[in-house]
């Protein structure tokens, strides 16, 4: 019927008057708290298959009782996918850290786009554009380029990087800008850095040491990672806080903890697109 089919959140035939009656007496109402509870018990099924296990990477297509816990992790994979895509997703903010935080990789290595993909999308932007500086509906290429930035510094330094010179030059090709930093005068005194250059340096720190969790007595960098906790920690206690949703997904694509008092006693490992 069109009542049942507008509980169960199918397309139906009811008009906008008819929908508000029923929401008005609290039909279609059980499903969306359904929902939230539904989230809530299967992430208590991946907490303890992380606790058995030592990883969230469940498979979908098993004979074992893991299906069905399979099944809603690629949907959260999915609805992440919809949300770095701009598009309507399930995935809130408050979801997608709970589930960082445990450990949960929404992009597994070897499903990210290649180094030529990369480009290919660089030179599509170049070509409409004139230029590679991505809005923030394209949260995935932005997150890229500040990679491919802090690979850049590494690079400049003599450390390990993942960028080779061929590969700054395809960037300089498409008008990369390298420093997005400022400075005045002689003294080359430095305004302080933008959230999106502190999240660079936060991932030159994970480039080298492997994990995103920062010593406090780091200069700068410290005192900034320490900032985005007590931000996300407002978050969590429904007050007023700077931890936007776009902030928030840049953070969780490489793995950083939000709690630092679960760092899951290991290492976080770096997610992030591969250069090769």
């Amino acid at each position: 019927s069109k009542s049942s089919s507008f509980s169960k959140g199918r397309p139906c035939k009811l008009d906008a008057p008819q929908i508000h009656q029923l929401k008005s007496i609290g039909f279609g109402t059980e499903n969306k708290k359904l929902k939230s509870d539904d989230f809530t018990e299967m992430f208590e099924e991946l907490r303890e298959y992380k606790r058995q296990n030592d990883h969230c990477n469940v498979l979908a297509q098993t004979k074992d009782k893991n299906t069905r816990l399979g099944k809603w992790v690629l949907k959260q994979r999915a609805q992440y996918k919809l949300l770095k895509d701009g598009k309507s997703s399930r995935m809130t903010t408050e979801r997608m850290i709970k589930l960082t935080d445990l450990g949960f990789v929404f992009v597994p290595k070897g499903r990210n786009p290649s180094w030529e993909e990369r480009i290919g999308e660089c030179r599509k932007h170049h070509a409409q554009h004139g230029n590679i500086r991505f809005p923030a509906e394209n949260q995935a290429m932005r997150t890229w380029i500040c990679r491919v930035r802090g690979d850049y510094r590494l690079f400049k330094e003599g450390s390990p990087s993942n960028i080779t010179q061929e590969k700054i030059d395809t960037m300089n090709g498409l008008g990369m800008i390298w420093d997005t930093g400022f400075a005045f005068g002689p003294m080359l005194h430095q305004r302080r850095k933008t959230w999106d250059q502190r999240f660079e340096d936060l991932l030159k720190f994970i480039r080298e040491n492997g994990h995103s969790v920062v010593p406090q007595a780091t200069p700068g960098l410290g005192k900034w990672v320490h900032t985005q906790r007590m931000e996300y920690k407002s978050l969590q206690q429904g007050k007023e806080t700077l931890m936007t949703s776009e902030k928030a997904l840049k953070l969780v694509s490489i793995g950083f903890v939000f709690d630092a008092k679960n760092k899951r006693g290991k290492q976080t490992e770096v997610y992030g697109d591969s250069y090769a």
